[in-house]
């Protein structure tokens, strides 16, 4: 049964027992431990306050008989402690300072966290996890899911639930983290366009030996780099053909070229320098140079020296073989070694004199083998010989006169002979003389001769022996000067006169040495050259003196002319002050170094 109490005020010390107990309006103060099956707030109020002790640790204990706690309130803290689980039925909620920011359960099997800003989850470290309605931000702590979870995989949504699966394809990812493509896995279809087109170019100033390209290696079956210099070489060693690119860009012509038909260009040079070259540098003309001059150019209807007189056609050790041309005009000399044959009908000579070596030959008014060649014995001195102004035949003597020799009888003596007495022995005898190789002109010397007969055996070369030649012995000689007169000449006058006889000459730089003695005056160029003599007779001595200042940078250059060689070379060189040499010609084109 249970009782029901209305008290005004009851005080107690002990326990107090009740079935039901209504304090009204009325306080419970000061109270050990109450026992309560249930309270209820008075006529239908809406609150029942407790008041708990201040500054206790356990200010309101709620416990059942047994002693088991559900509740304490800790005054002394400012805590509740809850031993017991707490249940909300339905759709009910635990809120935190507005309905905004709750835990609830909107339906069975389900949990709810709000929050009308942020939902964070703190840890004692200072580390945390913060959500808003946009993002999940963790700060030093690691988002874990333990169900089915192996190093190496990673959890993958199926739409429902999440499973821990194994990285597989294309890409790896370590158990630490770190993501590797695999070898191969990357195929051009992957790569988006602007892999490349959304860089910055790289000028072509810009580009470096050693930057780097991707390249597949077919041997590998693998992408490897390669050097822009590597490949580079690479394509330059590829090049074949009529040119050879070498590594770094040298580019190396065949020696022979068939496959160029034309070099077509404004101002084109070609050459072996700028010094001797062929120029194409006026229109309509070609242009050859050497030794950095200007020698000959074409032009039209023109092949001329760009000098006047200054250009050689050919030199006296290399000559052109024939020459075909409609006319020649000559301002200088003409010097023909060879034949000269006219084929025209005339030839006019308007020249003064016309100097001949040798004879004129002449075919006669028919054309055969017979030809009548009018020719000149050596003269020992100038001769003048005239054509009278008369008509006739010239009828030539059979035998030939000594040198100076003349007919002294005048026309009008010899017209004498045709009315002449004298009989055939007197004829004969001078016949006889003739025979025996006397002519006039011996007897009429023979006349002023009067050495002994001892004196004309020792022209004999076999008469007397051989002497010592001395000073004052003598050579009979005869004298240009005065008729080619006999005379005795000294063997001292000889000696001075041969000794008087070589030839000394000052030479300069691209002067022609001459027989003899060749000296050189102190030189302000580092290469003076000279050239021996192009046409030389064997036997020809060559002596070089050279510079008081010649050295090993002012150089004293001998050159060979034509085919010739000395001793194997084509030049020599003296390098010291007052240095002397000596070339003698021994035929076969060959100097030989004394």
């Amino acid at each position: 049964m249970a009782y029901k109490f209305q008290l005004g005020e009851f005080r107690t010390s002990g326990s107090l027992i009740v079935d039901e107990l209504d304090a009204a309006d009325g306080n419970i103060s000061n109270v050990g431990i109450i026992k309560l099956d249930s309270i209820t707030a008075d006529d239908g109020a809406t609150d029942i306050d407790i008041t708990l002790a201040n500054s206790a640790t356990a200010a309101l204990e709620i416990k059942e008989a047994g002693g088991t706690e559900y509740l304490k309130f800790d005054t002394q803290n400012n805590q509740i402690f809850q031993y017991q689980n707490s249940r909300l039925d339905g759709s009910k909620q635990v809120q935190f300072r507005s309905a905004d920011n709750q835990v609830g359960s909107p339906g069975v099997g389900q949990l709810e966290l709000k929050a009308g800003g942020s939902l964070k989850f703190n840890a004692n470290s200072g580390n945390r996890a913060t959500m808003t309605d946009s993002s999940l931000e963790l700060e030093g702590i690691k988002l874990k899911y333990n169900a089915n979870m192996e190093a190496g995989k990673f959890l993958v949504s199926d739409g429902t639930d999440f499973e821990s699966v194994a990285m597989s394809g294309d890409v790896n990812i370590a158990s630490s983290g770190a993501a590797t493509i695999q070898a191969g896995a990357v195929e051009h279809g992957m790569l988006a366009e602007d892999i490349i087109s959304g860089q910055s170019e790289l000028a072509h100033a810009d580009i470096q030996d050693a930057d780097d390209l991707m390249i597949h290696d077919s041997t590998a079956g693998a992408v490897l780099k390669v050097g822009v210099d590597s490949l580079r070489d690479h394509y330059f060693g590829a090049v074949s053909g009529d040119a050879s690119i070498a590594d770094g860009g040298a580019v190396t012509l065949a020696a022979a070229q068939t496959n160029i038909t034309s070099l077509l260009a404004t101002d084109i040079k070609i050459g072996e320098d700028d010094q001797t070259k062929i120029d194409f540098e006026t229109a309509d003309e070609i242009h050859f140079y050497a030794a950095n001059a200007e020698q000959v150019y074409v032009a039209d209807g023109i092949f001329g020296p760009q000098t006047d007189s200054d250009v050689d056609l050919g030199s006296t050790g290399v000559r052109w073989k024939s020459a075909f041309m409609d006319a020649l005009t000559v301002t200088n000399d003409v010097l023909i070694s060879g034949d000269l044959t006219v084929a025209g009908t005339t030839v006019t000579l308007d020249v003064a004199t016309v100097g001949i070596t040798g004879s004129f030959t002449f075919e006669g008014s028919t054309a055969d083998a017979a030809e009548l060649t009018l020719g000149v014995i050596d003269p020992s001195t100038d001769r003048v010989v005239n054509i009278a102004d008369s008509a006739g035949t010239l009828v030539p003597f059979a035998a030939v006169p000594a040198a100076g020799v003349q007919i002294t009888s005048t026309p009008a003596e010899l017209n004498k002979l045709d009315g002449a007495t004298c009989i055939t022995a007197d004829l004969n005898v001078i016949a006889g003389c003739a025979g025996n190789g006397l002519t006039v002109a011996d007897l009429t010397k023979l006349a002023g001769v009067d050495a002994s007969a001892a004196e004309i055996n020792l022209l004999d070369a076999n008469a007397g022996s051989s002497v010592a030649v001395a000073a004052g012995d003598g050579v009979i000689m005869f004298d240009n000067s005065d008729g080619n007169a006999g005379k005795k000449v000294l063997m001292s006058d000889l000696k001075t006169f041969i000794a008087g006889g070589t030839n000394v000459a000052s030479k300069a730089n691209g002067n022609t040495l001459d027989n003899g003695v060749n000296f050189f005056a102190s030189s302000s160029i580092a290469n003076t050259s000279a050239s021996l003599p192009a046409s030389p007779s064997t036997g020809d001595s060559i002596k070089i003196k050279a510079p008081p200042n010649c050295s090993g940078s002012r150089l004293l250059t001998i050159n060979k002319q034509g085919s010739h060689t000395i001793d194997g070379e084509a030049s020599i060189q003296l390098k010291s002050p007052h240095a002397a040499v000596e070339c003698v010609y021994v035929g076969s084109n060959l100097w030989k170094v004394f």
